[in-house]
């Protein structure tokens, strides 16, 4: 498995966020950083350089699985969200009802 170290321009890491994980890519490395789209590394344990709160953000390598993980993980975020936004007022009973056995896990039942 590749290490922190062995990490090249172009290689895919997991960043892990205070509010959860997404994947970047590395776009640079110098002898004691690692750059990402859109954070800066310490290569030595690859915590954010220069963070001073309490929960510091920090990367790992990216493994098939690891990925995987995180794109599932974002797809049920941005799912969630959408659901939490909606106004289901606005919909038609019929289908609100359906919505409703399906969160309830039950097979059109009236309600």
């Amino acid at each position: 498995m590749k290490e922190i170290k062995d990490l090249q321009v172009g290689d895919e890491v997991v960043v892990h966020y205070n509010f959860g994980r997404r994947i970047e890519k590395v776009t640079k490395i110098t002898k004691k950083l690692i750059y990402t789209t859109h954070i800066t590394f310490k290569k030595e344990d690859g915590t954010e350089y220069r963070y001073t709160g309490y929960h510091p953000t920090y990367m790992e390598v990216a493994t098939d699985n690891l990925k995987a993980e995180v794109e599932i993980e974002n797809v049920r975020k941005k799912i969630v969200n959408e659901l939490f936004d909606f106004d289901f007022n606005k919909m038609p009973t019929d289908k609100l009802k359906q919505v409703y056995n399906i969160i309830k896990g039950k097979d059109n039942e009236e309600i």
